[in-house]
């Protein structure tokens, strides 16, 4: 084991974790609410770790976190030099400041790995604080090329910036689900929002042509956040009786009820769930979603997925219409999507990448060593990470 995977709220995908299992460390930071853990606390559970810090109760009371992000940071370089490890991996914005100064305490290469659909959207991803994260990190790691435009353009990174591209994994073991409705079925999943677009699949199915009447398949949850805003539009809509709505779902309940859609749409305003996209060009069924993140480096508009602007519902609607009058072309779209999106099945290309990722770092590599970005692999693999 040579690097710490550093993390806070959110863990990096399941994939990327078995990716790079047999050589992170994976080490989750949380603010405690006990006065006692000021200096930090660590614990470790099944080869995890996990470091709490508080702040001190002054500090609390006036908004400072410094004591909590100090202790955290001089935890975390105490682990890394106990344990003889060979670099830190910081997973998201969030775990960014503290994993640079445990970095440099411990004096150990820095990774930086953008979570998806945090460039241009996360707040504070951009700030002073965070370029400078990103110009002390020998490399950065980004989920589309889309996120290493904004990402080059807007923090100036020092190293290189690799566009791993997500995983979407083998299906499993299916579920089996039955939808007793007769007519066409249009599915969306996930976080069901207005940054995932719910409003504008609303208006929409209200501007489709008077000859469609679909069912519409929700899979996932509204936020209460935004139930006051959401919670109308889907109760007074003028087709709400022939909304089938199942909340939450299972990935493999999910990917299941995805085959069983005529369409699947997703009309997302950030990257973050653009992994859903790809999930569903992969049943085989025809996907109508944003240009977003990595959907767009896998979808070629009209070809494998039909691309449409995200706050635009007639444009949905228009695309729906069409859809529905032609089964053969829709059928033929959704067999293209699948087979674009076939190579993120096995997860090759992506682990692939991230050895180069970890073997830049630890390595320590200049940076014009990597043209272009693009990260050279030595001859017999990447010995730090196989």
């Amino acid at each position: 084991m040579r690097l710490a995977l550093v993390y806070t709220e959110e863990e990096p995908p399941r994939d990327v974790l078995e990716m790079l299992a047999t050589d992170a460390v994976p080490v989750a930071l949380a603010a405690s609410s006990r006065q006692e853990d000021w200096i930090g606390r660590v614990t470790a559970v099944e080869r995890r770790w996990r470091i709490e810090a508080a702040d001190l109760a002054v500090d609390r009371r006036l908004g400072k976190s410094g004591i909590r992000l100090h202790s955290l940071s001089e935890q975390l370089a105490g682990l890394c030099t106990r344990l003889r490890l060979q670099g830190i991996h910081a997973w998201g914005v969030a775990a960014a400041a503290v994993s640079a100064a445990a970095a440099v305490r411990a004096r150990l290469p820095l990774l930086f790995s953008f979570a998806p659909g945090e460039p241009g959207t996360q707040p504070g991803w951009s700030g002073p604080a965070m370029r400078a994260v990103v110009q002390a990190a020998r490399a950065v790691s980004v989920f589309s090329r889309e996120d290493e435009r904004t990402v080059r353009q807007s923090l100036d990174p020092a190293g290189p910036v690799v566009v791993i591209p997500p995983v979407i994994g083998p299906a499993g073991a299916a579920e089996t689900v039955a939808l007793d409705v007769e007519g066409p079925i249009l599915g969306t999943f996930g976080d069901l929002s207005r940054d995932s677009g719910l409003d504008i699949v609303l208006e929409a199915l209200a501007r489709l042509a008077g000859r469609h009447r679909p069912w519409l398949l929700l899979g996932g949850v509204v936020r209460p956040r935004e139930a006051f805003y959401l919670a109308p539009l889907l109760d007074r809509h003028p087709f709400a009786f022939r909304f089938l709505r199942l909340g939450e779902v299972s990935p493999a309940k999910r990917r299941a009820l995805m085959g069983a859609c005529t369409a699947l749409l997703f009309p997302l305003a950030s990257a973050a769930q653009a992994w859903l996209v790809l999930e569903a060009m992969a049943s085989g069924r025809p996907v109508l979603s944003a240009p977003v993140g990595a959907v767009a480096d896998s979808a070629t508009d009209g070809e494998s997925a039909r691309l449409l602007p995200p706050w635009d519902p007639r444009a949905w609607a228009a695309a729906i219409d069409t859809l529905l009058d032609d089964p053969a072309a829709a059928r033929a779209l959704g067999e293209a999507g699948a087979r674009a999106v076939r190579p993120l099945l096995d997860g090759q290309q992506a682990r692939a990448r991230w050895n180069d990722f970890c073997r830049y770092a630890l390595e320590a590599a200049r940076p014009d060593d990597a043209p272009d970005g693009r990260l050279q692999r030595p001859e017999g693999g990447c010995a730090p990470c196989t």
